[in-house]
């Protein structure tokens, strides 16, 4: 009987929860870019609201930087003016909603091309996205970007220093 017990309550909780439900998916917001902040945060243009959206994952040199004007034109060329899918989890202290930006139906992250191209690091202290942080050891492999420097300095540690 002790055995049947949680077995029974499991059936029951698991029972209760819409099998059409798909649990992976994140919500998602679809609009354009309307103007880029730095690399790693956009406006975006959704129906009649603009929503500032920081990327995920990453964390892009700041302006002052060494490839942080870089990192904003590549986005700029990338996502200005094109139609993006936001899949975000949530917002950040500031109030920027924070997620992963996809162009169009192609299915290009923003967030891992600027890991790819060397002008991002993987942001540890927020991701658990182990993938993301084999693209940032492929372009430190191939010193793409910030890699190329011999004393790059994370963005996080940057922004202390310079209170």
């Amino acid at each position: 009987m002790k055995r049947i017990i949680p077995i029974f309550v499991s059936i029951l909780l698991f029972g209760c929860i819409p099998q059409s439900r798909n649990f992976s998916s994140k919500p998602e917001m679809r609009g354009t870019v309307s103007d880029v902040i730095d690399g790693d945060t956009i406006y975006v243009f959704v129906k009649t609201n603009t929503i500032k959206v920081r990327l995920s994952d990453i964390d892009t040199p700041e302006k002052k930087q060494p490839y942080g004007l870089e990192a904003k034109d590549f986005v700029i060329k990338t996502a200005l003016g094109k139609i993006v899918i936001v899949k975000y989890r949530g917002k950040d202290r500031y109030g920027r909603i924070v997620g992963t930006v996809i162009i169009g139906t192609n299915d290009v992250s923003i967030n891992q091309e600027l890991l790819k191209s060397g002008l991002a690091y993987w942001y540890r202290q927020y991701s658990t996205n182990q993938a993301l942080g084999i693209l940032e050891m492929e372009a430190k492999t191939n010193k793409l970007g910030i890699w190329s420097l011999t004393n790059s300095i994370p963005p996080w540690e940057w922004r202390k220093k310079h209170k």
